[in-house]
């Protein structure tokens, strides 16, 4: 996956570094901490789920750029 690609799936801005995306990530986490008492085990799953994935793309973007 490329950073154009990547951009495109997760509607990012046009300046997306890895800051960017790390305080993504980490937003998430912190809102999790929140939602966990109003989630159903389901939503949960499906949320931690897209977190990881967003990172696991992310990281291939990386990876692509190193290349």
């Amino acid at each position: 996956m490329d950073i154009k690609e990547f951009k495109a799936k997760y509607n990012e801005s046009l300046y997306t570094t890895a800051e960017d995306v790390l305080r993504r990530i980490e937003s998430n986490l912190a809102d999790l901490e929140i939602e966990k008492t109003f989630f159903t085990p389901e939503e949960m799953d499906n949320k931690l789920r897209a977190l990881r994935d967003y990172a696991r793309d992310y990281r291939m973007v990386i990876r692509e750029q190193a290349k």
